[in-house]
């Protein structure tokens, strides 16, 4: 096994029907990014992945300890960041 085998990534499960299957026979869409297409994209927070992967929104709280909402699929979950 070489060093780009092993930094490879060999399977994706998805659980978004509430049962775990591999990503190639799920249906469900799935959008995986890795660090190289983040940083291309200029991706540097939660709030930029909006921009790039589709059905993902995320609202910032209004001050500095206020939670992120962060939906997929429109389904929120509130997120704390910070201490």
């Amino acid at each position: 096994m070489t060093s780009a085998d092993a930094s490879t990534l060999q399977e994706v499960v998805v659980t978004a029907r509430r049962r775990s299957e591999i990503c190639r026979t799920c249906r469900s869409r799935v959008t995986a990014l890795n660090a190289e297409q983040l940083q291309t994209q200029n991706v540097q927070s939660l709030t930029d992945v909006t921009a790039v992967a589709p059905n993902i929104e995320v609202n910032a709280g209004a001050r500095p300890a206020a939670p992120l909402t962060l939906y997929i699929r429109g389904v929120a979950r509130a997120i704390r960041c910070g201490f």
